[in-house]
């Protein structure tokens, strides 16, 4: 069980992208080797996100794989040997030497999955619900650092085991409960994990853009045995998927894709449910939402 303020679902459903001022960075972890998931992790806290737990985690994609945008400094290997001094003096940056407002603005998709409820890890990985992961960008004062042509699969291809992936989405149940504006999240049945591969079927006319050039969508994940279970999608824009599901729109016959994807719970299927709820626990129609990473290289 955790808990969100409705004004921050509210938010987080107007766009596939969001952003929230003034987090205040405590830590960051080492940047993680490919077969982990090839990035970084920022962990903070923010007076504009007041749910619980109320830590906040930022997960830019690729740190192990791609240079740090603008710099020509680039991983040498995909192994204890990579070259990640960069992404490192960044994370540093944004922590240790006081950035200039005392904090920075998060830029990127929001991420609700009860993984780490009770189990974080301070002061890079705390008690969390919420992610901006992926993060697409991010302000200290003046500066932006962008890191939308980050995210794609490259080289991972997830480690969720073929029998978990399925398992996620048809076990997960979610149930919410909107009291006074905080709505409390009870999540049941599904195992709690992060990436995997799936093959996925779009259905073209449900593509819809949000504004801000990413996109929605909603189709079936076609599993190994043969039967298929109904999942919202979401793009970031900048993204190769983005691009892929963009041109799906336009050619119906291309709405068959393999994508690495990562698990979420939809801030808009919470809304809709909390918005019903009158303070009484009502079931979420289509919880899962995948956030859509490309094919695997």
């Amino acid at each position: 069980m955790f808990k969100i303020p409705l004004s921050n679902l509210q938010t987080w459903s107007a766009s596939v992208i969001s952003s929230m001022s003034d987090v205040r960075l405590a830590g960051r972890s080492k940047v993680h080797l490919v077969d982990a998931d090839c990035e970084m992790h920022l962990g903070g806290r923010s007076p504009n996100y007041t749910g619980f737990p109320d830590g906040l985690v930022l997960e830019p994609m690729n740190c192990c794989s791609m240079a740090f945008p603008g710099s020509k400094v680039r991983p040498t290997a995909k192994d204890a040997q990579q070259d990640d001094k960069v992404w490192l003096k960044f994370g540093n940056d944004m922590i240790f030497d006081p950035p200039k407002h005392g904090s920075v603005t998060a830029i990127g998709v929001p991420r609700i999955w009860p993984e780490h409820l009770d189990d974080g890890k301070e002061p890079s990985n705390p008690n969390h619900a919420i992610e901006f992961h992926p993060l697409t960008g991010l302000r200290d004062g003046g500066d932006e650092y962008d890191f939308s042509a980050l995210v794609s699969a490259g080289d991972f291809k997830g480690h969720v085991g073929t029998a978990t992936g399925p398992s996620i989405l048809r076990k997960t149940r979610v149930k919410v409960k909107n009291d006074a504006g905080t709505v409390t999240v009870s999540f049941f049945g599904g195992q709690i994990e992060n990436f995997t591969t799936l093959d996925l079927e779009v259905d073209p006319s449900s593509v819809v853009g949000d504004g801000r050039g990413s996109f929605r969508a909603s189709g079936n994940a076609l599993l190994d045995d043969g039967t298929a279970v109904a999942v919202r999608m979401v793009t970031a824009a900048g993204s190769q998927a983005n691009d892929v599901i963009g041109r799906i729109r336009s050619n119906p016959s291309a709405s068959r894709i393999s994508s690495l994807i990562l698990f979420s719970l939809s801030p808009q299927a919470l809304l809709d449910a909390a918005n019903k709820s009158q303070g009484n626990p009502i079931d979420v129609d289509r919880p899962i939402q995948l956030i859509l990473y490309g094919a695997p290289e």
